[in-house]
């Protein structure tokens, strides 16, 4: 455990002599309302890929037809679409990780409460990460509920 002081001396080191206990909670507000920003834009964010995924799934809802009316099983079905989503979400996934490390310091830095903050390998890693676990679970839900019933039901669907 660390002491009061030993924690203030850090925050000093950290940010400066200006730096006073009263003004923690000042960040600790801009904070919580920062993490609010950032998970409603997360949010936003997945729920427009989530459309996406849709658009693409609908797009080629016809081909997936034939697929099963040929004898693929929906199990296959759900594997190919699974798998060209996942290429997509992977490949989308590392541009705006890319994007990010490129315009950090031009751009984001300016932007964030704390110019100080960098990221290494492994921070975006868990991003992309983290990102693409969550759209790929609601990609398999999606995919399961489009795909229930027959291959006739499916096509009726389509039409």
């Amino acid at each position: 455990a660390i002491s009061t002081s030993e924690l203030l001396e850090l925050l000093r080191e950290q940010y400066g002599d200006d730096y006073t206990v009263e003004e923690l909670k000042t960040i600790n507000k801009e904070f919580w309302k920062q993490i609010a920003v950032v998970l409603a834009v997360y949010l936003a964010s997945i729920i427009s890929m989530l459309f996406l995924m849709t658009y693409l799934y609908e797009d080629t809802a016809k081909e997936l037809n034939v697929y099963e009316t040929l004898g693929a099983t929906r199990g296959q079905v759900v594997w190919i679409m699974t798998s060209v989503q996942l290429v997509l979400l992977v490949t989308f996934s590392v541009l705006a990780q890319l994007a990010h490390w490129v315009l950090y310091e031009p751009l984001f830095a300016k932007l964030a409460w704390n110019e100080r903050v960098t990221y290494t390998f492994a921070d975006y890693a868990v991003i992309s990460g983290v990102t693409v676990l969550l759209v790929l679970a609601f990609v398999v839900l999606f995919l399961a509920f489009r795909t229930r019933g027959s291959v006739i039901e499916a096509k009726r669907r389509v039409i």
